[in-house]
């Protein structure tokens, strides 16, 4: 009797019960959905690259070299992969802060001068630090009504990264609608949003019209975040399946 057909006719193993027939099957499924949540990841990471100007683009590239190559603690990364909310927030998010999504957190300004000469020796493109020993934020007023909540609110992010937050967002409240948005930007002295996308700035100054989700840069964050965690787990999973199957081969040429 062939190994192969020695392992298809054994009985059941494994506290799970799973013959080997079983297990193989797990195992292929396995490794073709970490196939697809890593070309998911490769897809996400190439629209969230397009979507940022080319000098950025290749600054923040050249950032996470400098910061390997030379050691260097102390930066926390790229606004947008800071940030965490709920989707329909983040419209609201993408507009308010613009190309500040892609400003780099850091701890102090010696560290971002530090980087930026590098980059400057190696023709890395350009990025824009927040350096938090420097920030320096004031309490806002809020105004106290149903139609409207300050973007703050809506965000989830670590605590020592406050400073940085509120010089992007703690400006702005979010608005029921543009007719609320008008008129809270003009009587409150406040940068104003809707969920749509819409916008009114505390000088007066408007913008709106569609906005394409599809294109959302937290959205890709999201998927790559959420792909390369499914995958930790995955591969948690594919590994355990592996070591059963040598586990019955072992048992099967003895």
């Amino acid at each position: 009797m062939g190994t192969h057909w020695a392992l298809m006719s054994m009985g059941p193993f494994s506290s799970e019960n799973m013959p080997p027939k079983s297990l193989w099957k797990k195992e292929t499924e396995l490794k073709n959905e970490i196939d697809r949540l890593d070309s998911e990841i490769v897809k996400a990471q190439k629209n969230l690259d397009m979507a940022q100007p080319g000098d950025t683009r290749r600054g923040l590239h050249s950032v996470n070299r400098i910061i390997d190559n030379y050691n260097i603690e102390g930066v926390y990364g790229p606004i947008l992969e800071l940030i965490d909310c709920e989707e329909k927030f983040f419209t609201a998010v993408e507009v308010t802060a613009g190309n500040s999504l892609f400003h780099v957190v850091v701890e102090s300004d010696d560290i971002s001068t530090q980087i930026i000469r590098h980059l400057t020796s190696e023709k890395g493109g350009r990025v824009t630090f927040i350096p938090l020993n420097r920030v320096k934020v004031s309490d806002t007023n809020y105004p106290q009504s149903p139609d409207v909540v300050p973007l703050l609110k809506k965000l989830k992010y670590r605590a020592e990264y406050s400073h940085a937050f509120k010089q992007v967002f703690g400006r702005t409240v979010i608005c029921r609608d543009l007719d609320t948005a008008t008129r809270i930007a003009r009587s409150n002295n406040l940068d104003c949003i809707t969920l749509e996308g819409d916008q009114v700035n505390k000088k007066g100054g408007m913008t709106g019209g569609y906005y394409d989700y599809r294109k959302s840069k937290l959205k890709f964050v999201k998927t790559i975040k959420e792909n390369k965690t499914l995958i930790k787990k995955k591969e948690a999973e594919l590994k355990e399946i592996e070591v059963m199957l040598k586990d019955i081969l072992c048992l099967v040429l003895i």
